[in-house]
């Protein structure tokens, strides 16, 4: 009886968690159902919203209820696919913090697909390879989606974030490319792996089984999309370029001289043309390549700073040499500063100021600098006088200061243990001296 009770009480319990898990789900889809039209931009909860950390809690345990693979990673990209969304959300809100919460979530799903794409395994290596392929083009498509994100950041954002801000947001973009890539060449890997098996198993040549991967990849749609994904980069290049064209007509109306960085929007042109003359030659991924080196190259030249530093520091400044400054005014710190403003050393700032880096900044004001400037019973620790502690008066520091039979021990006078023997002979006959006591002696 007392086992049906409980097989009762463990039935009610699943049914309570289902019941909890499916109003969950409705209250997390509420926001999109509540849009008569769902587009990507429906992000449904983001990661500003206390319902968040359920959205993503669900999402785990459907990944993990999912058995079969293949179907996991293409859960799994589902779910990255929904991060990223929320990432360029919470961007276009300026909530840096959130951005970072959805991309370390981000990674996380990131590891799970790779190990899906690494399990993947049929009978048939022509079949495996065409599952790959399928994984492939959902890769790609989410690499495409980022750089969606990084365009409008580039483009309709970034100016409008501090410093700080930019550097946070470099960091999340920073890793999601680092952990799109990593799919990216774990699913090339595999491609190249299956590509082995088809030869082992039906002795067909590398040109043969390139020829027959190439047709599952126009049915399955892949080099299709690899046209509109070259197309897209091409696209965001030139939009880069005439924004970069805009701000540096700005700074010609200001006074600037823009000759270096014109040279830079050269080059940037140039390189968008021979993007384009590979996509015309079918050449997709040496096309999508150009057109987003084209587009740094663009960037680059809006700010006026070396191509090789534009991938790790993208921070807009205001000039990088004192040509690019108005007359009477030199670049520090890629600002322009008048030169009157600058100081050499101290004399050349006000009493309460001191010369920094060729500026003049107030001085902070401090208590001491040595022991002396306090009183007898203080001491000068980081500018303030602080009391100083008493110290213990030690009670020996020699063994000679203490009583006999004691030694001295950190400053303590203590008793020495007197031995229970030192021979054999100071035991009993069935026991031994052994450090100074009696043991009973092994028989």
């Amino acid at each position: 009886m007392k086992y049906i009770q409980r097989g009762e009480k463990m039935k009610l319990n699943v049914i309570n968690v289902i019941f909890v898990i499916s109003i969950l789900l409705i209250l997390i889809s509420m926001p999109v159902l509540a849009q008569e039209e769902t587009t990507e931009e429906n992000t449904g909860v983001t990661p500003d919203s206390i319902l968040w950390g359920i959205d993503v809690a669900l999402d785990k345990l459907a990944l993990a209820l999912t058995r079969d693979n293949e179907a996991r990673a293409e859960k799994g990209l589902k779910i990255a696919e929904e991060r990223l969304l929320e990432i360029k959300a919470m961007a276009s809100e300026k909530k840096i913090k959130a951005m970072a919460k959805a991309e370390t979530e981000h990674g996380k799903v990131v590891v799970k697909i790779k190990e899906d794409i690494e399990k993947v395994e049929e009978d048939d290596p022509t079949e495996e390879v065409k599952t790959v392929i399928k994984l492939e083009k959902k890769i790609g498509k989410h690499e495409a989606n980022l750089e969606d994100v990084k365009q409008k950041i580039d483009i309709k954002i970034r100016g409008e974030l501090t410093e700080e801000q930019q550097a946070m947001i470099d960091s999340v973009l920073s890793n999601l490319e680092g952990q799109t890539g990593e799919l990216k060449i774990k699913v090339v890997n595999k491609k190249g792996k299956t590509k082995i098996k088809i030869k082992v198993k039906t002795g067909k040549s590398e040109v043969e089984i390139e020829k027959e991967v190439e047709g599952i990849e126009d049915e399955v749609g892949l080099t299709k999309d690899r046209t509109v994904w070259a197309q897209k980069a091409i696209d965001h290049a030139e939009e880069k370029i005439t924004n970069a064209e805009e701000k540096i007509n700005e700074k010609i109306v200001e006074g600037f001289n823009v000759t270096i960085v014109e040279d830079y929007l050269v080059q940037a042109k140039d390189m968008l043309a021979q993007a384009k003359d590979k996509l015309d030659a079918k050449e997709y991924k040496e096309a999508r390549k150009l057109a987003q080196d084209a587009g740094k190259l663009a960037m680059h030249a809006k700010r006026g700073k070396s191509f090789d530093e534009i991938e790790d520091d993208e921070e807009d400044i205001e000039c990088v040499i004192d040509e690019e400054c108005k007359i009477g005014q030199v670049c520090l710190d890629g600002e322009c500063e008048k030169l009157e403003k600058l100081c050499i050393n101290n004399t050349d700032c006000k009493e309460d100021e001191l010369c920094v880096e060729q500026k003049c900044v107030e001085q902070e004001e401090i208590e001491c600098t040595i022991d002396s400037d306090c009183k007898e019973d203080e001491t000068c620790v980081e500018g303030e006088c602080t009391e100083a502690e008493e110290e213990e008066e030690a009670e020996c520091t020699v063994e000679a200061d203490c009583k006999e039979g004691e030694i001295c021990t950190d400053g303590e006078c203590e008793k020495v243990a007197e031995p229970e023997c030192t021979v054999d002979t100071d035991c009993k006959e069935d026991e031994t001296c052994v450090e100074g006591e009696c043991e009973k002696s092994e028989e």
